[in-house]
């Protein structure tokens, strides 16, 4: 599978979520504070590494786009 170009997670729940990705992808986590933390997604072909924030508004209801050219 080809690492992820760019990406960004908002979880509310920021320990469950990186259980998922780690149990899914194999990607590792550290953290910076309280509420960052940096995604390490490989090292393999192209791609970069990202960040999961806490979620600080509501989730999204579905159905929603991107504003930023999605």
């Amino acid at each position: 599978m080809s690492r992820p170009v760019h990406f960004e997670i908002q979880a509310a729940e920021m320990d469950r979520a990186q259980r998922f990705y780690e149990a899914m992808f194999g990607w590792t986590f550290q953290s910076r504070r309280d509420d960052y933390r940096v995604v390490t997604t490989g090292s393999e072909g192209p791609g970069i590494n990202g960040g999961m924030v806490r979620r600080r508004g509501d989730p999204p209801k579905g159905g929603e786009r991107s504003t930023r050219g999605g």
